[in-house]
């Protein structure tokens, strides 16, 4: 895995490998950014449905736009435990109230996507 990615991230990847080419640091903001689209400030997710469709969750292919069908499971994994890992090292999300397995995106991750978003391109994802 590259410690840091030389290009912007995109909105859509095109292959589990294109993710797993990004730094540890570009997949959380990745994620980060997928999160940000579906939890507005304020608003808290348990983390096992962001991982799998439950309820008013939406398909899996809104965690990675782009990804073929085939590679969608392994995608998610990778998402769910690396992606995961570091969105939550880095004190994007935390748990919300704590120990109660709800998150939500805290206020330094608001200001990473409001730091990485063009609200002047497409969907007004981040990169």
């Amino acid at each position: 895995m590259n410690t840091s990615s030389p290009n912007r991230i995109p909105n859509v990847l095109g292959s589990l490998a294109y993710l797993e080419d990004l730094s540890l640091h570009d997949q959380g903001l990745f994620l980060l950014s997928r999160l940000a689209t579906f939890f507005p400030r304020g608003k808290t997710f348990w983390k096992i449905d962001v991982f799998r469709r439950e309820g008013s969750i939406p398909p899996p292919n809104w965690l990675a736009p782009g990804i073929p069908k085939y590679e969608i499971r392994m995608t998610i994994h990778h998402l769910s435990f690396y992606a995961w890992n570091e969105i939550l090292h880095n004190g994007w999300v935390a748990e919300a109230p704590p120990v109660s397995g709800w998150y939500e995106i805290t206020d330094k991750g608001w200001e990473v996507v409001e730091s990485n978003t063009c609200p002047c391109e497409g969907d007004g994802l981040p990169f």
